[in-house]
């Protein structure tokens, strides 16, 4: 900061503004990283003519994704940004301008970006009456279709089973991938008339009596059972029937046995409780092949988290219900995947600070993982930390900040939902503020050689001042004649006669 004699400032002012023009455009922008169905980051240079004044801000207009008027999403001094909560699967436009204190430049031509697809959603709305299962899919621009009007879609599901309770749910599938499954539906098929048993034997015979058995029974079930006698001349009457209960059998086959979710060390699996055959589920156990490891899940539970994995591994997984009868049949087994283990997070470094402000970055894990981001957190006492930052980009700037602070900084990276363990806090401080310019400067002869100089010191600065004064003479450039504390000094050797202009400037 400088305190000039008036001569000089206006000469200055005079100078600056009579050569400025507005920048040209700049540089058009393109895709820093890859684009995710919900951001797009995007990165421009600096026009190749400024026009002679610093370019003080860029500012980024995108359209709606549907060829609609432009709005602006960002204005800064960055040549880099991160547009957040974009619609999947649509084509956007992007363009860019460059400020100066002489004008705007001219806008960029627009630059079409696309957001990556994703699988469906969920459908919505199942319904199931009588076998007949219908169904609303969500709508198809949300995932980078066409249309915009939601589809109810039917199916009919035969043959089943009379008397029995079914459980439906539905997914979508598109080139993209596999939607999460809609929320359960129950039906209830309606009763109807029993089988003939099957396999009828007689056993055990005697002059009076004889013992039958038959199989297709069904466990804990009451049954009337009545004879009759046949001879030459006919049929008796029936006898007066009797109930006959079966005991109670271990527990069918859980059904539906699937991965509900995943991180890179977990898998948690579920499956739909099956029919007790007459004695209530004690509990399941939920079997692992390799390496072997079995877990014994409460009956009131049908979900099973398996701890402690391996990332990038698959496993074989089943389940068997338990009953007072024994255990039942297991299920067929499934495959379950863990995810990748996310990077270790990067080293953050210090790109420049300010009395209010720090600018770190940090380098790009190239790991062929897709949608790496990085998390990055701030605390200024290195114990409660507060989130900060969240995107794919490698630099950011801390605004609003107090002079002369230490901040803690420290970085995690997030693929598929899974965050790293944290990286190991790295401390910057702020610069001190700097000092206001010198006020009242005042020029006086003392001799025809000598020139005194003296101006107001700074008072509100907490750290020492130290003062330089450069006096221009005629004919020469400005030279530096002083530098200490004192607020006036003695400048010697000065021609005579002509115009002198002398400046100064404080540090700290």
């Amino acid at each position: 900061m400088w305190l000039c004699t008036k001569a000089c400032l206006l000469f200055c002012l005079f100078t600056v503004h009579g050569i400025c023009t507005g920048p040209v455009c700049p540089i058009c922008p393109e895709l820093k990283s890859r684009a995710t169905s919900t951001t797009l980051h995007i990165g421009w240079r600096p026009p190749p003519d400024d026009g002679g004044a610093d370019i003080q801000s860029y500012t980024v207009q995108l359209d709606d994704g549907h060829q609609g008027s432009f709005t602006d999403v960002y204005t800064g001094p960055e040549l880099e940004h991160i547009m957040e909560g974009l619609t999947p699967g649509l084509t956007y436009r992007c363009r860019v301008c460059a400020t100066s204190r002489a004008g705007h430049s001219s806008w960029t031509p627009p630059v079409e970006m696309k957001t990556q697809p994703t699988p469906p959603q969920a459908p919505a709305g199942l319904e199931v009456t009588y076998g007949l299962i219908m169904a609303t899919v969500a709508n198809p621009q949300a995932f980078g279709g066409k249309s915009n009007t939601p589809s109810t879609l039917t199916c009919t599901v035969t043959p089943l089973t009379p008397g029995t309770l079914y459980v439906f749910r539905a997914s979508c599938i598109n080139s993209y991938g596999v939607s999460p499954f809609s929320e359960v539906c129950t039906c209830h098929t309606a009763v109807g008339c029993p089988a003939p048993p099957s396999s009828l034997e007689v056993g055990n015979k005697t002059a009076n009596s004889m013992h039958l058995r038959w199989q297709a029974l069904s466990p804990s079930s009451s049954y009337d059972v009545r004879v009759r006698a046949t001879s030459a001349v006919g049929n008796s009457e029936w006898s007066s029937p009797v109930e006959v209960t079966t005991l109670p059998s271990h527990p069918s086959s859980p059904s539906s046995l699937s991965v509900l979710s995943q991180t890179s060390t977990s898998l948690l699996v579920g499956w739909f409780a099956p029919d007790a055959n007459g004695a209530a589920i004690t509990q399941y156990w939920v079997e692992m092949a390799s390496p072997p490891l079995t877990i014994c899940v409460p009956a009131m539970e049908t979900q099973c988290l398996f701890r402690d994995l391996s990332p990038d591994t698959t496993y074989k997984l089943r389940v068997q219900a338990e009953n007072a009868a024994g255990k039942g049949p297991f299920s067929a087994y499934i495959h379950g995947s863990t995810l990748l283990a996310p990077p270790t997070p990067p080293r953050l470094a210090l790109v420049s600070a300010g009395s209010q402000y720090l600018k770190v970055t940090w380098a790009c894990k190239r790991t062929g993982q897709p949608l790496l981001q990085y998390v990055l957190q701030s605390s200024t006492d290195g114990t409660r930390y507060q989130k900060i930052y969240e995107g794919m980009g490698t630099t950011h700037r801390l605004n609003k900040l107090h002079p002369v602070t230490k901040y803690f900084l420290r970085i995690a990276t997030l693929c598929d939902g899974v965050q790293s363990e944290w990286g190991e806090p790295t401390v910057f401080s702020t610069t001190p503020t700097p000092p206001q310019a010198p006020k009242d400067l005042v020029l006086s002869q003392i001799r025809s050689s000598q020139l005194a100089v003296s101006w107001q010191a700074i008072e509100d600065c907490t750290l020492p001042v130290i003062y330089v004064v450069q006096v221009k003479t005629p004919g020469t450039d400005y030279q530096q004649v002083y530098e200490g504390k004192e607020t006036s000094c003695v400048v010697n050797m000065l021609a005579a006669k002509g115009v002198h202009e002398a400046c100064v400037q404080c540090e700290v």
